[in-house]
C-alpha cells in the first residue's frame, strides 16, 4: 500500500519538494529525501508566514556573508571566502542547514533579520578564521548555541532531548 502525498508535496529525482503556486508562477523547495521528515516539514511550512523561495534565502545568505566579511576585518580574522563558494556550500545542501538538514526559511517579520532558521555561516574552528574547508551553512538559531556553548554541547542536548522523547531517530519536526 503506497502512501498517498500532501497536495503540495513532489517527488521528484529521488527528493520530496514543497510546491507553492503564487500569481501562477510555481516555487519548488527541496525538502528531504525521507517521506514523513519531508511532510512534517511541508505541513510546517503550509501555516508559518516564513519565506522559503530560495532567491529571500539567497539573499539572506548573503547579507550573512558580508557581515562575516565585516566582523573578519573588524577583529582581524582570515577572511578567504569567495561569495561563490558560499553560494555553492548552500546549493549543495539544498538550501538546508548542514547540521540538522532543515530547510532555511527568512523571518517576514524583517528583510535584514534572519530569523531562527535562516542560513548563517559558521566557522568549525573559530581560530582558523572564515575559509574554505573550515566554514558551514547552518541556521542562525544552531549557530548562535554552537557559538556560545560548542559542539559538544549540542550533540549532548539532542542526545537528552532524544532520550526524553523516547524516540531513537530525529524527526525535523
Amino acid at each position: 500500500m503506497t502512501r498517498q502525498l500532501p497536495k503540495n508535496v513532489h517527488l521528484k529525482d529521488g527528493r520530496y519538494y514543497y510546491v507553492k503556486t503564487r500569481k501562477g508562477r510555481a516555487t519548488w523547495t527541496p525538502l528531504t529525501r525521507d517521506l514523513e521528515s519531508s511532510i512534517g516539514i511541508a505541513n510546517a511550512l503550509r501555516g508559518t508566514g516564513e519565506a522559503r523561495d530560495v532567491d529571500s534565502i539567497r539573499r539572506g545568505l548573503r547579507n550573512s556573508w558580508r557581515a562575516a566579511r565585516w566582523r573578519a576585518q573588524k577583529y582581524g580574522v582570515s577572511f578567504e571566502l569567495e561569495w561563490e563558494v558560499v553560494e555553492g556550500m548552500a546549493d549543495r545542501n539544498g538550501w538546508c542547514c548542514a547540521l540538522t538538514g532543515f530547510p532555511f526559511t527568512m523571518s517576514q517579520a524583517s528583510r535584514r533579520a534572519a530569523g531562527p532558521f535562516g542560513p548563517s555561516i559558521d566557522r568549525v574552528i573559530p581560530s582558523r578564521g572564515y575559509v574554505d574547508g573550515n566554514v558551514r551553512i547552518i541556521c542562525v538559531a544552531i549557530n548562535y548555541a554552537l557559538n556560545e556553548w560548542g559542539d559538544e554541547f549540542f550533540e549532548r542536548l539532542a542526545a537528552a532531548f532524544l532520550k526524553a522523547k523516547g524516540s531513537k531517530t530525529l524527526r525535523l519536526l
